[in-house]
């Protein structure tokens, strides 16, 4: 097995149940019924999936296609890691209202097994949502899209929310953004979408009060809305209502061809000689969770700058009073983080900051490194990967940590919490495709104990060398997912004697793309990453 320890490690009813009866170091509210508020609050901070005895709970995969044409393909990811077989239902919700949708399709996924499903087979005429209902916890959803320009997978939701930011979307030349907002209830949701820029911060008058009818899909095209920007910050604040909000970013050369002789400015005409003068370097797509809440604290657990790579956090101050953002802790696995100067931000009300990290000279660009962002209120935070060149493997060059395609792009949220189980599903890996699993213990006095198990083929097996393998405080772990010999669809978990972070990094080589984020906690195990770390990191 092939891992890399760097450093001190070198290289609602049954829910509320489970939530109630852990506490981080022993430490425990007031009341039971206050841990209880306090922990459902943690949940609507970012993706998490519900525990062992949870009679039901509901996964929404909010982005898709867009366009009917070509290859592009939708799949949904369903991995249970229990050790019962479990009912699942799929429904499509279509982006075209008058599409003809087949009925909800119900499946038994085996224990400790994964389910990859083509979401085109519940809607023949129409891209779609799809909404994941499972009668079971320890099941996690996630989506994929694939297409000519690459392909992304992120998890699914699984939790409505009134507010969504995204600090990070790109609508110049070569790019588009699509904005899927998805109300799953019954009654219409009244949004009002905010776009900041470095030049401004509006609600459109059409985004103000947009109204996403009962049971549908609403796609903002970006593109329309602030052409040409190389840095959007998009939130949406429901005025009524919980929805879901995701983001579809995409880069290449036909973007290029579309957006000059379509977008604003455009005349219907392909100038051939414009387009040649546009050196176009960026190719992929990503799948773009928002952030359902802004929060204090935000942890990155992989992060790459080998050359090729732009790197960057952007971080988005939605709150109406100038956010004081320090520390912000880049820092290379293995290195104390007293011994690298913190950055620093003060972002004014709806402003976002961005901190070119491939610029940093402080930051080696070989191996891995993670950030940490604080701020004195709540803000959200991104990171950006994007590829424009080879790798450029040579015998000198050692290990290279960055994935292998000279193209492909990742956009993910910042972690608010750590938990001591997690989850990372849908891991498809075939041919030259990549994948690591990145550990991050954020305690500077704590160590923590992993087990990492592999689920797949009705199976679950202990990986060989991570059976209660020590994580020093402040120490991380990269875990090459290859050499744990994974079946054809698997999922891993992770069990942690302290609260941890975990980020997956999926490789398409076939797509030359990759996605880089969050694995999914147990919502049983969270704590707010602040508890952790501290206010000083």
């Amino acid at each position: 097995m092939k891992f890399v320890r760097m450093g001190v490690i070198t290289a609602v009813l049954a829910v509320l149940a489970a939530l109630s009866a852990v506490s981080l170091d022993g430490r425990r509210a007031d009341s039971a019924g206050e841990q209880v508020e306090q922990r459902l609050g943690l949940l609507n901070e970012m993706v998490t999936a519900d525990p062992a005895g949870t009679l039901d709970s509901t996964w929404y995969c909010a982005a898709t296609r867009v366009l009917e044409a070509g290859s592009s393909k939708h799949e949904v990811l369903i991995s249970n890691g229990s050790d019962e077989p479990v009912n699942v239902e799929l429904r499509a919700v279509p982006l075209n209202t008058k599409a003809k949708v087949q009925p909800p399709q119900k499946l038994e996924v085996a224990a400790n097994s994964v389910v990859v499903f083509d979401a085109s087979t519940l809607s023949k005429e129409s891209s779609a949502a799809v909404v994941v209902e499972v009668r079971s916890g320890e099941v996690v959803v996630s989506h994929r899209l694939t297409n000519g320009t690459g392909s992304s997978q992120a998890p699914c939701t699984s939790r409505p929310s009134g507010s969504w930011d995204f600090p990070y979307v790109n609508t110049e030349k070569d790019a588009t953004a699509r904005l899927f907002l998805f109300n799953p209830y019954p009654v219409a949701v009244s949004v009002d979408v905010t776009l900041s820029t470095t030049e401004y911060v509006r609600v459109p008058a059409e985004l103000s009060g947009e109204s996403v009818p009962p049971g549908q899909v609403k796609v903002i095209n970006l593109n329309e809305r602030a052409p040409r920007r190389d840095r959007l910050s998009v939130s949406v604040r429901s005025r009524s209502g919980l929805l879901i909000a995701e983001v579809v970013q995409t880069f290449s050369k036909d973007n290029l061809e579309f957006n000059l002789s379509s977008g604003e400015g455009g005349d219907g005409k392909v100038d051939k000689e414009e387009i040649g003068e546009q050196p176009v370097k960026r190719r992929g797509v990503a799948l773009v969770s928002g952030s359902p809440q802004a929060t204090t604290h935000a942890g990155f657990v992989d992060g790459f700058t080998q050359g090729g790579v732009i790197e960057q956090y952007v971080v988005l101050n939605p709150s109406d009073q100038n956010a004081d953002v320090q520390p912000i802790w880049i820092t290379p696995y293995g290195q104390p983080r007293d011994e690298i100067e913190p950055l620093a931000k003060v972002i004014p009300p709806g402003r976002a900051e961005t901190i070119s990290l491939d610029q940093e000279q402080r930051i080696p660009p070989e191996g891995f490194h993670h950030g940490l962002v604080i701020a004195d209120r709540g803000v959200a935070s991104a990171r950006v990967l994007v590829s424009v060149d080879e790798r450029k493997d040579s015998t000198a060059s050692g290990d290279q940590l960055r994935p292998k395609p000279a193209t492909g792009i990742s956009i993910s949220p910042g972690m608010p919490l750590a938990a001591d189980r997690w989850w990372s599903g849908g891991i498809t890996l075939s041919g030259d495709d990549e994948g690591w699993l990145l550990v991050d213990n954020p305690s500077s006095t704590d160590s923590a104990s992993i087990k990492l198990l592999v689920h797949g083929d009705g199976k679950v097996e202990a990986a060989e060398g991570l059976d209660d393998f020590k994580i020093e405080a402040g120490g991380q772990l990269a875990i090459d997912l290859r050499s744990l010999k994974l079946p054809a669809a698997a999922l891993v978990e992770l069990r942690s004697t302290a609260p941890v972070q975990v980020e997956q990094r999926l490789v398409s080589a076939a797509a030359g793309d990759y996605s880089s984020g969050p694995a999914i906690p147990d919502a049983s195990t969270v704590v707010s990453l602040a508890d952790v770390v501290g206010s000083s990191g």
